[in-house]
């Protein structure tokens, strides 16, 4: 753990720690800020044992953290100090894209999240955007989000679409995701394919889907994953 001295010159500026476990991106980010005359750096630590005791002995405007750390998870210790009285900005530095990191660290009370692959080109909008009580997201991570809210959008649709169908539609529905023939359909619900057949008709009226006879197959392809 190397700690930083004060200075009363310094005040204005904006004051970091960063915990992160990996050196070498640590040192870019160290590098980065020495050469940006609005930060000053108090501190830097591999350890997150260390990253609550340092917030609290230094008030940082602004905790920049690695989501793995050995010790305590970056989750763990943005709970510790949003659990605190201070108010310290925690911006996350991650690898992980998965969504539901992401959702933890926000409900935590995270301030902002970036990925590690594009800490340089985005650090200095994102301490800047955090420190101003902003919530920062980074390009990439915020992408992703916008098409999984319109995935959850389409899906909702798709949903409310298939509530029309009755119970023995939605199962011919089903079995079509499942890649079921008409006539491997018909023998699972012990009816005629003339059957099957009339049932797609009116699932398709239902669904209010236009185009050729392969219009159904084409939302079952493309729904997929909504129909299992």
């Amino acid at each position: 753990m190397e700690q930083k001295s004060k200075s009363n010159s310094l005040k204005s500026k904006i004051k970091l720690i960063i915990a992160d476990d990996h050196p070498l991106l640590r040192l870019g980010v160290i590098n980065f800020i020495s050469k940006n005359k609005a930060y000053q750096l108090l501190a830097e630590t591999g350890n997150g044992r260390d990253v609550v005791k340092l917030v609290k002995n230094l008030s940082p405007d602004v905790l920049i953290l690695d989501v793995e750390m050995p010790g305590l998870n970056g989750l763990e210790i943005c709970k510790e100090i949003k659990d605190g009285a201070g108010n310290v900005k925690v911006l996350f530095l991650t690898m992980h894209k998965e969504l539901d990191i992401f959702n933890k660290a926000m409900a935590l009370g995270a301030d902002g999240f970036l990925l590690k692959e594009h800490t340089l080109s985005e650090l200095e909008e994102a301490i800047n955007t955090v420190y101003q009580g902003k919530l920062y997201v980074g390009k990439e991570l915020e992408k992703m989000l916008d098409e999984t809210k319109s995935s959850i959008v389409h899906g909702s649709e798709v949903h409310q679409k298939i509530e029309k169908l009755t119970k023995t539609e939605r199962t011919v529905l089903h079995l079509m995701a499942n890649s079921f023939s008409s006539k491997e359909i018909a023998a699972k619900l012990f009816i005629s394919e003339k059957t099957i057949k009339n049932h797609r008709h009116n699932i398709i009226s239902k669904l209010e889907l236009e185009g050729d006879q392969n219009c159904l197959l084409r939302f079952v392809t493309e729904n997929a994953h909504f129909l299992k």
